[in-house]
């Protein structure tokens, strides 16, 4: 029976473990793509020790290339904020929910905010227990509820409509700029909103992407449908608004050349200023090609771990390049 008992609890703990590190987001450098551009590169991996070498000059990957105290600010989407804030990089308008203060004086600061408003982990990745376009303030409430019983440091922040884009930075390097759009699926007049997802969830599966997790209701209300509702034929429907490749976003790569170079510019102040050596950006605007300056564009967050399978994923014919440029940028 004790035996038993030590098998079982072994198992659980696995299996944690596994939950817990497979959320995380990163890049995975001992990935094939990657260890095959390496030997191109003459770069030397070590999967047992985590480093890169090339020339005589070593890189640690424990850290994804960028020093502790750099991954603490970008592991913080509060403190990324105000520090963006204070160098005058666009963010949402934002507030912590300080457990020190009471409920009243909180809910006080959420009412400054203006709706609709978004409520997430402050500490959190692949858009993980993110809940957007809340319209009150019991809404809000309920969101925080339920993170606090999972013990969860929270931001509220102001909603930002618009589309959502990856930026990876490497050495100060524009890598790639990936569009990731709306998990979205289209009415056929026959099947509910429940079928079409599932559709939607078996054919991501289907070509190895992620299916769509993160299911928005208050959205679905906002259109005048709910799970059993059947859309009428090419009617488009926006399942949620957290935009990210593990809840099923589908991936376009945008040149970098139709990107303005305002926002150019600030990508790499990003970088800079939180001292990353490699990030991922999300950056959330209207259009793109248009300067941040005329208050169309907002960091959302800032990833001291990004995940480099999106830009692998996208658009695979030409992804190899991407792969190239980035090892190519290493050392």
């Amino acid at each position: 029976m004790l035996h038993k008992t030590v098998i079982l609890l072994i198992l659980i703990i696995l299996i944690l473990f596994k939950l817990y590190f497979t959320s995380k987001e990163s890049i995975v450098f001992s990935a094939p793509y990657l260890v095959k551009e390496y030997k191109k590169n003459d770069i030397i991996y070590s999967k047992k020790n985590k480093t890169l070498m090339k020339d005589g000059k070593k890189l640690s990957t424990k850290t994804q290339l960028n020093k502790s105290g750099s991954n603490k600010i970008a592991n913080s989407k509060y403190e990324t904020s105000k520090l963006l804030q204070s160098y005058n990089i666009p963010v949402p308008k934002f507030i912590k929910w300080d457990n020190s203060k009471s409920r009243n004086y909180n809910i006080e600061l959420i009412n400054k905010l203006r709706y609709p408003l978004v409520v997430k982990p402050i500490n959190g990745t692949q858009g993980k227990d993110v809940y957007l376009n809340l319209q009150n303030i019991n809404q809000v409430l309920n969101k925080i509820n339920y993170l606090l019983s999972k013990n969860k440091s929270i931001i509220i922040e102001e909603q930002i409509n618009g589309e959502n884009y990856r930026i990876l930075i490497l050495n100060n390097e524009i890598i790639d700029i990936i569009h990731r759009k709306k998990p979205t699926i289209i009415g056929n007049g026959n099947h509910n909103i429940k079928e079409l997802i599932d559709t939607y969830n078996n054919i991501q599966k289907k070509n190895k992407n992620y299916p769509i997790t993160n299911i928005n209701y208050e959205l679905l209300n906002g259109q005048g449908l709910k799970l059993e509702s059947v859309p009428t034929r090419g009617r488009k429907i926006i399942i949620s608004n957290v935009c990210n490749y593990h809840n099923g976003s589908r991936l376009v790569r945008i040149p970098i050349q139709h990107v303005h170079p305002d926002n150019l510019e600030m990508f790499k102040k990003i970088n800079k200023v939180i001292d990353l050596n490699l990030s991922g950006i999300d950056y959330m605007s209207s259009d793109i090609t248009k300067s941040y300056k005329k208050g169309n564009g907002y960091i959302n967050e800032v990833n001291g771990g990004p995940d480099m399978k999106i830009h692998n994923v996208c658009d695979p014919k030409n992804s190899s390049s991407i792969i190239q440029k980035f090892v190519s940028n290493l050392f």
